[in-house]
């Protein structure tokens, strides 16, 4: 009996880590000098995150209680996974992450497309109405006073062509993008 309770104590140990995001593991960690690379897909490759002293760090909101700010700021259609990421990251849950890296995908479609040749002729090409995209893209935010930082966000997407109509997507598929940055932490 007293070799099971052993093993309890240590199962109770990580059950206790995964109660909280920025648990002792990762605090020990941050204190050791290594760098918190935040992410939430699982299809983003781990082992190139935990990459020289980087440490990943899959975000998770354990012990949520309202969604009342991310249902206030996100539509009824996003999943409550991400709502509850929100959540936690409008309290400060994630303030102990360094770098983030993300994977992203989107559906465009064209309501309207018609150039207007002069006031009496109009013209409206043929071709389909739907664009989706693939993307990746990382980010870091550098501390400059308590409650101001300064961030960047690199990322690139590719647009997949499939008889749209003309447009800079598909002349050009493959765009890298580039956000800088101020942000308040109120």
């Amino acid at each position: 009996m007293g070799e099971k309770m052993k093993d309890l104590k240590h199962i109770r140990f990580f059950e206790q880590l995964l109660d909280q995001a920025n648990n002792e593991l990762v605090m020990q960690a941050k204190a050791d000098g290594r760098v918190a690379v935040g992410y939430t897909c699982y299809y983003v490759p781990e082992v190139l995150l935990n990459c020289g002293s980087a440490f990943s760090v899959r975000l998770s909101a354990p012990n949520t209680g309202s969604l009342d700010i991310s249902q206030y700021y996100m539509t009824s259609f996003i999943c409550g996974y991400a709502r509850a990421l929100f959540e936690r990251a409008f309290e400060g849950g994630y303030n102990f992450i360094d770098f983030y890296a993300y994977a992203s995908g989107s559906a465009n479609y064209c309501l309207s497309n018609r150039y207007q040749m002069d006031k009496s002729k109009s013209y409206s090409p043929e071709g389909s109405n739907w664009q989706f995209s693939a993307g990746i893209g990382m980010g870091v935010e550098f501390i400059a006073a308590k409650k101001v930082g300064f961030y960047i966000d690199p990322s690139l997407n590719y647009w997949f062509t499939a008889g749209e109509v003309s447009n800079i997507r598909t002349r050009q598929p493959l765009m890298l993008g580039l956000e800088l940055g101020i942000r308040l932490h109120i």
